[in-house]
């Protein structure tokens, strides 16, 4: 090859490499919910974290739940100036998670039985607040004459008041109607303070402790109550294979004057997904009241299997 050649083709060849090396260098711009914005270079991201690394701190792990976006800027090879891209680099987190679920069973022979159990799920989350309401609804027979008829209703307001978002309080009402534990009515508007231990998508955890004051209306002669009431609560969620899941939620409601006066809400619930909206779900309930109104049992456990549709 001669040296003109030789000159001509190492030009060629540097400039190649400086258009792959130097101008396809690549920056990103993690911008966070809370409108901070971090730059650096990404170094790893999964459906959980994005793992960057910056000049000033160091590397830093972030929660995908902090994350609005991750913009990448490009060196631009003309004249020096940045084109930004938004690439869908973070799944867009759903605000609504509205639920819908219903159960029926049949039974007939010696004896006939029937059960329906029905549930309204709506929850908004943002960053900062988050709005629920849950309606319950249980009914049942035996050889055709009503055993079980029972309502519940919560209507709660959540707000996250620190940096971390892990600590946040809470402003609940709770109603119920139980035709035969003798409750016409029972209506526990409590606030409290929770924290949040773990919020990744496939294990969540908190704790909370709520205080308020407890109003039955009973059914028959029995004189109303009205009490005060504390509330610590735990809810506990775990992923399991594909996007099934496990979870508890226990309730305690316990009068601060009379630490033999309180009743125990417990769930447990296994969730399996059967496509993009409908689950099959098997919850086990247990309500127990160490001090109930008349004639009515301490323990009422439930086993429901029901048809969820999300939406």
């Amino acid at each position: 090859m001669r040296r003109n050649d030789l000159l001509s083709f190492l030009s060629i060849l540097w400039f190649g490499c400086s258009l792959l090396c130097g101008g396809q260098a690549l920056a990103e711009e993690i911008h966070l919910k809370n409108q901070d914005r971090i730059s650096g270079d990404i170094i790893e991201q999964d459906d959980q974290k994005v793992v960057v690394k910056t000049q000033s701190l160091g590397t830093l792990t972030i929660s995908k739940e902090f994350v609005e976006k991750v913009v990448v800027s490009k060196a631009s090879l003309e004249d020096g100036q940045k084109l930004s891209q938004a690439p869908d680099q973070t799944k867009k987190e759903k605000i609504w998670k509205k639920e819908f679920s219903f159960g029926y069973s049949m039974s007939h022979g010696n004896t006939e039985k029937l059960r329906t159990s029905g549930r309204l799920f709506l929850n908004r989350k943002t960053i900062n607040n988050e709005f629920t309401l849950k309606v319950d609804s249980l009914y049942s027979s035996t050889n055709k004459k009503m055993d079980t008829q029972r309502f519940n209703g919560l209507l709660r307001y959540a707000f996250s008041f620190t940096p971390s978002l892990k600590w946040y309080n809470f402003y609940s009402v709770e109603g119920a109607h139980d035709r035969f534990a003798n409750i016409d009515s029972r209506i526990t508007p409590f606030l409290g303070l929770g924290y949040w231990f773990a919020t990744q998508e496939r294990f969540r955890f908190f704790v909370e402790l709520g205080a308020g004051f407890e109003y039955v209306d009973y059914a028959d002669t029995e004189e109303n109550t009205q009490r005060n009431v504390l509330t610590p609560r735990l809810f506990l969620e775990k992923g399991l294979w594909g996007r099934s899941k496990i979870s508890q939620d226990i309730t305690l409601f316990i009068s601060p004057e009379n630490t033999q006066d309180y009743r125990v809400h417990a769930e447990a619930a296994f969730t399996a997904p059967l496509d993009q909206y409908w689950s099959l779900r098997m919850s086990l309930i247990d309500d127990f009241n160490n001090a109930p109104g008349g004639t009515a049992k301490k323990n009422d456990i439930r086993l429901i299997s029901s048809l969820v549709y999300s939406f």
